[in-house]
């Protein structure tokens, strides 16, 4: 019984703390608190966002306008798209 109420405990911890929200970025005075590491992502939006945290912070300031915004894809929406070369068969 003991072991299960540890289990309960430590889930509940993961849960509790270990989830990532906007909300939670944000200060008293509303300001978005994200990190400084430059980890560029595009959004639907087609405008480049520094890391994911600030783009979902504008996302969150985007929802209160009934806008959504997501990530379109992983770097600045000005480079170019990165595909896969395909090898074509030696005939």
């Amino acid at each position: 019984m003991r072991s299960w109420s540890l289990v309960v405990v430590l889930l509940a911890a993961i849960v509790l703390l270990g989830g990532e929200s906007v909300y939670a970025r944000r200060s008293k005075d509303g300001a978005c608190a994200c990190p400084r590491i430059y980890d560029p992502v595009c959004g639907t939006d087609l405008s480049t966002y520094a890391n994911r945290c600030m783009l979902d912070c504008k996302a969150e300031e985007m929802a209160a306008r009934s806008i959504e915004l997501r990530v379109l894809r992983r770097g600045a929406c000005d480079e170019p798209i990165q595909e896969p070369i395909e090898e074509q068969p030696e005939e």
